[in-house]
């Protein structure tokens, strides 16, 4: 178990790191690349996730321990919408109704 609390990661490469059971209160993630980095029973609690278009090729979405509020910013949940958990981005603040309105989005994009 490691504790990142208030961590700073602006740009940097968590490409495959292992951050399981990681501490990851009030730490903003900014522009970290996230591919394959495993995030198994991370904890975020009032933890900022920005600019992490990778996020959706992290491991362990569907097992990180929300305590308090966290956030998401709108370029990863548009990166990442369709491969992460309703209930990790319901968690993250999303209600079912935005999120209906982002994907639908999405998929009028795509076209």
């Amino acid at each position: 178990h490691s504790m990142l609390v208030s961590a700073l990661f602006n740009a940097v490469d968590l490409r495959e790191a292992v951050l399981r059971h990681t501490d990851l209160t009030f730490a903003v993630l900014n522009g970290a690349e996230l591919t394959n980095a495993d995030l198994s029973s991370a904890l975020l609690s009032q933890t900022v996730i920005a600019r992490c278009p990778s996020l959706a090729t992290a491991r362990g979405l569907d097992s990180l321990e929300l305590l308090t509020a966290s956030s998401i910013d709108l370029d990863t949940l548009r990166h990442a919408l369709d491969h992460l958990p309703d209930e990790l981005l319901a968690k993250l603040g999303a209600d079912g109704e935005q999120l209906a309105a982002l994907r639908a989005l999405g998929s009028s994009a795509s076209r």
